[in-house]
């Protein structure tokens, strides 16, 4: 009885599920990100899968915190950056997807067998694999997402484990100058407003935003504060992910910046048009026809 206990005791706890508070379903602009970030602020506990177009993944979360995860497309990835590593070449990546689907097994543990890497090399690729596939879902937009209450993390391969907010600026920090920010916040004229008291501790830009009001745009945070715009940006887009930011007006600069013609390419235009080619070329008036042969090829 007494053994018993003590086993008891030291057991760890079993794990129970938690649903979100309400239904997932259709997610909003903020994507994946958003998905955690309110996973985390509920402290969900089970499976949530992610699906956006070709995209899926499951992640595997306990008391808010993801714990693991698994992709349809995990096996493809992780064989990609074994090929990368040089760990092994395209002849012997071909062996390896055979042996996979003849033996049901997965990428990780073909090349444990045939002696590839080290266990512990391969648990390490396949980690960083994991965190790349996240990092790429979390540049989409929306999504839809479901819960699930299982509490199976054995299958899934596990993430460096983190509190959700640090996972969350780390993400935006890698996302500063992707397309979800583009499609969020727009540019460095968009200008921002506090919604919440206290920023976390270690959120870039945090005494910068610290004082948006709702009147000036990010770049002038960042100019008055003396904040590196980088740092602004991700702390920005972490803050609105996080519920704790609203921006009053969405920026347009980085858009602008993006449709704005290529100034080398309208100036050759302009001197192909005018019809003096040999400018074009970059030929002085007094030139032979060799040099024009050399000039056209180095065009």
């Amino acid at each position: 009885s007494n053994l018993s206990q003590l086993g008891q005791q030291l057991m760890p706890p079993e794990l129970k599920p938690r649903a979100p508070v309400s239904p997932l379903g259709q997610l909003h602009a903020t994507g994946l990100l958003g998905l955690l970030a309110r996973c985390g602020q509920e402290r969900v506990s089970g499976r949530v899968t992610w699906r956006h177009d070709s995209e899926s993944i499951i992640l595997h979360l306990h008391d808010g915190r993801l714990k693991a995860l698994d992709s349809a497309l995990f096996d493809y990835d992780l064989l990609q950056a074994a090929l990368a590593q040089g760990w092994i070449d395209t002849q012997e990546l071909t062996g390896v997807e055979h042996l996979m689907q003849r033996r049901h097994s997965s990428a990780a543990s073909v090349l444990a067998r045939e002696g590839i890497k080290s266990s512990d090399a391969i648990q390490q690729l396949a980690q960083e694999t994991a965190e790349r596939i996240l990092l790429r879902c979390s540049n989409l937009p929306g999504g839809y997402a479901q819960f699930h209450p299982e509490m199976d993390f054995e299958q899934a391969v596990a993430v460096s484990q983190t509190d959700t907010t640090s996972r969350l600026i780390t993400l935006c920090e890698s996302l500063v100058e992707s397309s979800l920010w583009t499609a969020l916040v727009g540019g460095d004229d968009a200008i921002p407003t506090l919604h919440s008291a206290a920023l976390p501790q270690h959120l870039p830009g945090r005494e910068a935003l610290h004082a948006a009001d709702g009147a000036r745009s990010l770049l002038e945070l960042a100019t008055s504060h003396g904040v590196a715009i980088r740092d602004i940006r991700s702390g920005c887009l972490a803050a609105l992910v996080l519920g704790q930011i609203e921006l009053t007006k969405v920026g347009v600069s980085s858009i602008q910046h993006s449709h704005r013609p290529d100034q080398t390419f309208e100036r050759a235009l302009k001197q192909i048009r005018s019809g003096n080619y040999f400018t074009v070329l970059g030929l002085p008036e007094a030139h032979s026809a060799a040099e024009v042969h050399r000039a056209f090829a180095a065009r």
